[in-house]
């Protein structure tokens, strides 16, 4: 994908803690006043257009052969600083940062009092990975436009993405005191109070939000995050289905729908999230190849995130993994389930299991320790797995066997086949059938409740609406 396509391309993440990119998209409702004419902005939208519809080439094009046209003003009037602003905007939105950063510069020696200049600046800045430089230029914009409330917003969330989240509030708080109703702005607020742990204070203004735009995606999405926060998983996922109303294709939110799925223990409903996540795989809109299934913890030692792969591929195939935090020790480790060419093989030729079965086993990687826990013919459910993840993090299940290698999850195909026949009684019980395949290991207690902690990102703005 080229640079321009990349950066049109929305973006669409999950992560522990929600993170505002440079600008949240603003309620569709809200009525903008008129503007003044704008070809380049026009010109923008029209190639934003064409690479939504799939003609990238023609949008290429068309940015182009403008971009040459403004050069060609810049050239013949050396001190017109719009045209120099024109020609980065442009530039910006093909991606050329250098281009553009040089010609907003010359902009903005010509007429250093227009904040719109420095908006795009800041905005440059960021594009760059230049997250300090683009605060201070976005702090010379709101100084040099102090009424414009769309400046202030973008610097709100540039203070969120500095982790500055006490200037941030201060700012919405500023905001929000002379237009009530922003609900960029009012996000931008519960997005600081999250961090400042303030989740229940939060809980008040997105409801309101909710409330009077009924039809804002981002704000039902943050309603179901502060509803998480606050412990109260039934209404989140009630939040997040009325978003995924809204857009249909949020990956994002049915991402979490599958984990509240699971956590409230809701097997339809989680298989209906999956099988969804699963058709979006298949028609390669979703490019990664697992998917977040579940969290839980154990105590107050052990946080744990899982997931599910789509597809068992290749000769060291997983099926779940589980990222595990030792809050105790301060450390991370990773059990997974995975069925391996090199241990099947083995397995075959010792009469293990039969030609067309399957061995799946449980392995730990913590450091360069690694401990097989045990084996399966026929594939365990998530849920058997999930008890045997228990098993292991509250010594309930013993290893088989351990080495110390420079292993990584998914090199389980280097370990050595344990000997059942000689495995120590309490190691070995004897294999009976289940729904969920032939067991070769003990089963260990039932699961702790489980604690949300995921959120998804937003897409960046578009550079050009001031």
């Amino acid at each position: 994908m080229n640079a321009f396509a990349a950066r049109l391309r929305p973006i669409a993440l999950t992560g522990c803690l929600v993170t505002l990119l440079v600008g949240l998209a603003a309620s569709a409702s809200a009525a903008e006043p008129a503007r003044a004419a704008d070809p380049v902005g026009d010109t923008i939208k029209e190639a934003r257009k064409l690479n939504r519809q799939g003609d990238n080439q023609a949008a290429i094009k068309l940015l182009r052969e403008t971009i040459e046209e403004w050069q060609v003003k810049t050239e013949s009037d050396a001190k017109n600083a719009d045209a120099f602003y024109q020609l980065a905007r442009l530039q910006t939105e093909f991606s050329h940062d250098e281009d553009a950063l040089a010609a907003v510069d010359r902009a903005i020696e010509l007429a250093p009092k227009k904040a719109a200049y420095v908006r795009l600046r800041s905005q440059l800045l960021g594009y760059m990975d230049r997250p300090q430089d683009a605060l201070a230029a976005m702090r010379d914009a709101v100084e040099l436009a102090p009424k414009n409330l769309n400046f202030k917003d973008e610097l709100a969330n540039l203070l969120l993405d500095a982790e500055r989240y006490e200037e941030a509030e201060k700012l919405c708080r500023e905001v929000l005191a002379a237009e009530a109703d922003r609900e960029k702005t009012t996000i931008a607020l519960v997005v600081a109070l999250r961090h400042l742990d303030r989740a229940r204070e939060a809980l008040a203004p997105i409801e309101a939000l909710c409330e009077k735009e009924p039809d804002s995606f981002q704000g039902h999405v943050m309603r179901a995050l502060v509803l998480e926060d606050n412990g109260d998983l039934p209404k989140a996922f009630e939040a997040y289905e009325t978003a995924l109303k809204l857009d249909r294709q949020a990956q994002v939110v049915v991402s979490r729908l599958v984990v509240l799925s699971e956590v409230l223990r809701r097997p339809a409903e989680c298989d209906k999230y999956r099988a969804i996540m699963r058709a979006w795989h298949d028609e390669e809109k979703i490019r990664d190849h697992y998917f977040a299934r579940d969290e839980f913890s154990l105590g107050n030692q052990y946080s744990v995130m899982a997931y599910e792969y789509y597809e068992l591929s290749g000769d060291q195939a997983l099926r779940y993994w589980f990222d595990i935090a030792d809050l105790e020790n301060d450390t991370a480790f990773r059990i997974s389930l995975g069925s391996y060419a090199l241990t099947n093989e083995m397995a075959r030729s010792t009469g293990m299991i039969k030609e067309g079965e399957r061995l799946y086993h449980l392995d730990l990687y913590r450091g360069r320790r690694h401990e097989t826990y045990g084996m399966f013919v026929g594939e365990p459910s998530y849920g058997q797995t999930h008890k045997l993840v228990i098993g292991v993090l509250d010594g309930t299940l013993k290893p088989w066997s351990a080495s110390e290698r420079a292993v990584k999850p998914g090199d389980g195909a280097t370990i050595e086949m344990p000997n059942v026949e000689k495995a120590p009684a309490a190691d070995k019980p004897k294999a009976e059938p289940t729904p969920e395949g032939k067991r070769i290991s003990a089963s260990p207690q039932a699961p702790a409740e489980a604690k949300s902690k995921d959120a998804p990102k937003t897409e960046k703005p578009d550079p050009n609406d001031d």
